[in-house]
């Protein structure tokens, strides 16, 4: 596709496209140079299919945006930036991206198509305590691997985590991923959002390792670390710590999760590397 920078119409002729060669991609038609099967799922902002690309006989997963967002020029840009920010990664754990592009005024971007469920559907499932360690501790290498790219990614949740069929890990969606060092205010699900996330601050690496550590916790006690739905709400409840453990959950990986979930970011484990190496010798 070339240069992402030489596939940038300006808003307003987006826009115009938009609104003259109709809707974006639909099942059972051709667009672009892709066939369209079925919606795989939809974000905040996106909306992914699984579509057939029959230069390369194969499937994709291709990235949208949402069809309430087709006309706003950020929205378009903001899916620019989320596959960028994936290109950076080159991981097992990350899904890679194959193709940036537009067609008819539409921003789009392919991937690789995991054929799996997400951590959420997973673990929805009580696992053997040996399954949820090595899991989240592909989780944390491949995390490790996009801080050292340069990028957080800010929305580190179990919906964003896939469990493929073929037992690998990856990490995907990476529609609000920025730099590492930036002034920009951040968003996220609330759920999984650090303390410095819900005032508003950016944050760093530490962040995404708090929102690993409430996924960790769920799948080792099947309940939030934290109650509380409004932010202020959340707050106080993280400065007060987790709720207790029952004592069926092994007090290693139980330590990891609740030292991840530490209020103060200079609490937290100092990277991702050590997180890898706490999970690797609780084996």
């Amino acid at each position: 596709m070339g240069n992402p920078t030489s596939l940038a119409p300006t808003v307003a002729a987006r826009a115009t496209a938009r609104a003259s060669h109709g809707g974006g991609p639909e099942p059972g038609r051709r667009w672009a140079r892709f066939r369209i099967h079925q919606p795989l799922g939809a974000g905040g902002m996106g909306t992914v299919y699984a579509a057939y690309e029959p230069e390369l006989d194969r499937m994709v997963a291709l990235k949208v945006p949402l069809p309430a967002m087709a006309g706003s020029g950020h929205a378009h840009e903001q899916l620019r930036r989320e596959a960028q920010a994936m290109a950076r990664v080159c991981h097992a754990g990350v899904v890679p991206i194959h193709t940036l592009g537009e067609f008819r005024g539409w921003t789009y971007y392919t991937m690789a198509l995991v054929r799996g469920v997400s951590f959420r559907a997973h673990f929805a499932t009580p696992r053997p305590w040996a399954e949820i360690r090595r899991a989240f501790l592909d989780v944390a290498r491949a995390l490790a691997a996009i801080h050292a790219a340069g990028v957080v990614h800010r929305d580190v949740k179990p919906s964003n985590l896939l469990y493929g069929d073929d037992g690998r890990v990856r990490i995907t969606d990476f529609g609000i991923a920025s730099p590492v060092v930036t002034d920009e205010s951040s968003s996220g699900t609330p759920a999984y959002m650090a303390p410095e996330q819900l005032r508003g601050a950016f944050g760093d690496d530490r962040t995404d390792q708090f929102s690993f550590g409430v996924t960790l916790f769920e799948a080792l006690h099947r309940v939030s670390p934290f109650d509380g739905v409004h932010p202020e709400e959340r707050l106080r409840a993280i400065a007060a710590g987790p709720r207790p453990a029952p004592s069926r959950v092994p007090g290693t990986l139980d330590g990891i999760a609740r030292r991840a979930l530490s209020a103060a970011r200079s609490d937290r484990f100092p990277d991702m590397h050590a997180v890898v190496a706490e999970l690797a010798a609780a084996a």
